[in-house]
């Protein structure tokens, strides 16, 4: 299955493609610049380079994902990233942020997409890298989550994990 991850920062991007590559997923990466594009590529990412701003970059970066993963730097560009995946027929959208704002929360509910979206928050778990893990482990169950989910976890509540199977 193909994912799309839109301005991933370094560490979760690298354990996210980490995670899905060795999963024999195919991993595509909207990169605002030449540094972080390079980053990914490095670890078996496909990378469009350009700004999640303009609807059509999207949808052309988007054409046979099923997923896209927004992450908390391009949390402000919901609006492009939305029309886009509506125009390349991606299915679910995973939104990743400590504290969404009320505008993002409405934009993705009252969208038709599918969606999960993820409350990062502190993450209660000991240790950095046992953090990405879980973090890059609950954007893959987003993922893989069967039938038509409208979801908002809170990745630090044992209980709302559940809902992900984590």
């Amino acid at each position: 299955m193909s994912v799309l991850l839109v301005r991933p920062p370094k560490q979760i991007g690298s354990a996210v493609i980490d995670l899905l590559t060795s999963q024999g997923d195919v991993v595509r990466v909207i990169a605002a610049d030449a540094l972080s594009a390079a980053r990914w590529k490095e670890l078996g990412a496909y990378v469009a380079q350009g700004s999640e701003a303009d609807a059509d970059f999207v949808e052309r970066a988007a054409q046979d994902v099923r997923t896209i993963v927004v992450f908390e730097d391009a949390q402000f560009s919901i609006g492009t990233v939305l029309e886009g995946a509506e125009l390349a027929g991606v299915e679910r959208l995973v939104i990743c942020t400590p504290k969404p704002p009320e505008d993002l929360l409405a934009r993705v509910r009252a969208s038709r997409m599918d969606y999960v979206l993820l409350r990062l928050g502190t993450q209660r778990l000991p240790g950095r890298r046992r953090r990405l893990r879980g973090t890059a482990e609950a954007i893959d169950a987003a993922d893989d989550l069967g039938g038509h989910p409208r979801l908002e976890v809170d990745l630090n509540d044992a209980e709302s994990r559940r809902s992900l199977d984590l």
